[in-house]
């Protein structure tokens, strides 16, 4: 089971590194390009309540660097999915 929301909205990802924005004011520099999209990946990060209990074992053996602890019990992805671009995203989602 994937979770999606669906949407009218237009969605857009930045082809460049968000890096350069201003984080006092979010304002990115001029040339900037984004690019419209069908459908995207939203990567929430869990409350400490919802986040998966791991035995430090488990962590040690199967998730040796941090990264990969962190987004398997700490980041939950969710699609957002444009209404027009529905067979799209099915399409590339389904096996």
């Amino acid at each position: 089971m994937v979770p999606v929301i669906f949407t009218t909205a237009e969605l857009y990802a930045c082809l460049d590194d968000l890096e350069v924005g201003d984080l006092s004011t979010g304002n990115l520099p001029e040339g900037v390009t984004f690019d419209r999209r069908t459908f995207l990946w939203h990567q929430r990060g869990l409350s400490k309540s919802m986040r998966a209990k791991l035995a430090g074992r488990e962590v040690a053996e199967h998730m040796p660097s941090w990264a990969d602890d962190f987004r398997r019990v700490a980041v939950r992805s969710v699609a957002v999915v444009r209404v027009d671009g529905i067979s799209d995203f099915l399409d590339r989602v389904q096996p």
